[in-house]
């Protein structure tokens, strides 16, 4: 029996990069098996757009030919994700497969700042980081982390090297849109939840 095939749908460049490895961390540490394919990179104001989203969700669909789905994921930027979720779900709802779409409350980076402490070993960041506030309050995350750096923080160069060392319970803990990632893969692969979720 093949493995479930994940086919992301992302916004921009370093999620491209990104979203991968983040989700070949879950397969490493949860033991949630699936392939993760090249995911599509399609522009925020269609992935908020129905009718531009449903023709993305087509095309990024015929990659499975199985069990798994396409994983839609973007910024909320100033949009309530919940509201901007539930408008969007059933626009694919009659796709060929599974799709499930998360909505980062404002941006990608609110997770890093979620998981800040894990990101010190990175020798990009501040040995003593730390993120006390709400990093899904207000816009600005990509700002907040350079604060926390010792050189500017770069979407392409950074995004994949933080997924690759953030602490997902601490992430999940501090993030409600994270929590929503971690569900949304859980129903794509149909596995059980990470016991830290329950």
């Amino acid at each position: 029996m093949s493995l479930p095939v994940v086919v992301p749908v992302v916004e921009g460049h370093g999620e491209s990069t990104a979203v991968p490895v983040l989700l070949r961390r879950m397969t490493w540490e949860l033991g949630w098996e699936h392939q993760v394919a090249q995911p599509f990179r399609v522009p925020r104001s269609e992935l908020a757009d129905p009718t531009k989203l449903n023709r993305a969700v087509a095309v990024a669909s015929r990659n499975v030919r199985g069990p798994g789905g396409v994983l839609v994921l973007f910024d909320a930027d100033d949009d309530c994700p919940v509201e901007l979720n539930a408008k969007l779900q059933g626009t694919v709802c009659d796709s060929r497969c599974r799709v499930e779409i998360v909505v980062a409350n404002r941006e990608f980076e609110a997770w890093f700042l979620a998981s800040i402490s894990a990101l010190r070993q990175h020798d990009a960041v501040q040995p003593d980081a730390a993120y006390a506030g709400d990093p899904e309050q207000r816009r600005g995350a990509k700002e907040q982390l350079t604060k926390l750096m010792v050189s500017p923080y770069r979407e392409v160069r950074h995004q994949p090297a933080f997924c690759s060392l953030i602490d997902l319970e601490t992430t999940w803990r501090n993030s409600r849109s994270f929590r929503r990632l971690v569900s949304a893969l859980q129903r794509l692969l149909e596995v059980e939840p990470p016991p830290w979720t329950l």
